[in-house]
């Protein structure tokens, strides 16, 4: 998905000192609080320069009729809107780029844009599902394009809930790209990760990092993301600030995570320090059995980061999630009721 530079996001955010900016210190009871208030802060000022950029950029095409950068302002005009989730206005944008441009260098990126605008649309899937087999299609010579394609259309088919739609959408996969180096390996993981979504998830219990037992089922009723990682796994530290910044957005409203360390026994200390200096506040269980874990193998675990997404109900709703993605799928989550609680 589309990512513009955090510098571009602050260019319209009005200057304040930082005493002027800053909340009333005396006002939170813990950092934890001070820093939820921080962050809600950036991502309400983030939000209203975005705002005003798409307003903006529509007020100078609206008077620059045509304008010799026209391409450039509509590109950025689909991408403003993307990080603003105002999936009209990206499609709208992205389909007169396309329309404008026949030979644009941005094309293949505005045509996923579009594509992908309509699949968050309730009411446009088929036509989602179309515009993204086009995509495969039109560019059936760029197997990068062909995959982007149909992987996003598979990824959007599991958030629908047509499993096998996915399904037939790997099988599309594999033929389109039969022989590529690579391929067979990534649609056995995409497939067998369909496998758990709707069922029950497998038990976990074991010693957490303070020495008492931490159990999977004590967090019944939440969202609750498993996530299997390690101190030394590249990829996790790099998912982690987004879990941190998913975990403080959600926390308060019913979101937890269960953390399932695969570091090795000799490096607890590390590990606890990791976490403690990460201000990664959720259960951890450590076994130290790293690879061994039995809970490795119930999860059929082969690469971490690991993460299975538990909705309200404790079933498994998403494998995998990370990024944006992981954010919307928690808030869409979280909507759902709270189950009642069990009479006596």
């Amino acid at each position: 998905m589309p990512l513009l530079p955090i510098a571009s996001f602050l260019a319209f955010v009005p200057f304040q000192s930082p005493k002027e900016g800053a909340p009333a210190a005396d006002k939170y009871a813990s950092f934890e609080e001070l820093r939820r208030a921080f962050d809600e802060q950036f991502e309400q000022m983030t939000r209203q320069a975005n705002e005003l950029r798409l307003y903006a950029i529509a007020s100078y095409l609206k008077a620059k009729t045509p304008a010799a950068d026209r391409d450039q302002a509509l590109a950025a005009a689909a991408q403003i809107a993307y990080h603003l989730e105002k999936w009209t206005d990206v499609r709208a944008y992205a389909e007169q780029y396309l329309a404008d441009f026949p030979e644009g260098r941005r094309r293949p990126e505005m045509g996923m844009l579009a594509a992908q605008a309509l699949a968050f649309l309730p009411d446009k899937r088929a036509e989602a599902k179309g515009a993204f087999e086009r995509i495969a299609e039109e560019r059936k010579e760029d197997p990068q394009s062909v995959f982007g394609a149909l992987n996003s259309l598979a990824e959007f088919q599991v958030e629908w809930g047509d499993l096998d739609g996915a399904r037939a959408t790997y099988d599309r996969i594999g033929l389109a790209l039969e022989g590529q180096q690579g391929i067979a390996e990534f649609l056995a993981r995409a497939k067998g990760s369909l496998e758990p979504i709707g069922k029950d998830p497998e038990p976990i219990e074991g010693p957490g990092l303070d020495g008492k037992p931490v159990r999977l089922a004590d967090l019944k009723g939440k969202v609750v993301l498993i996530d299997f990682w390690a101190t030394w796994c590249g990829p996790c530290v790099q998912e982690l600030p987004n879990v941190l910044a998913t975990y403080r957005k959600h926390h308060e409203r019913g979101f937890e995570i269960l953390g399932v360390s695969l570091d090795p026994k000799e490096a607890e200390k590390k590990l606890r320090d990791f976490v403690k200096t990460q201000g990664m506040t959720w259960p951890q269980v450590h076994d130290g059995k790293a690879w061994q874990s039995e809970h490795v193998a119930r999860y059929k675990v082969t690469g971490i980061p690991a993460t299975f997404l538990l909705d309200r109900q404790g079933k498994v709703a998403r494998v995998g999630l990370r990024g944006e993605a992981l954010d919307r799928a928690v808030a869409k989550l979280l909507q759902a009721p709270a189950p009642a609680a069990p009479k006596d």
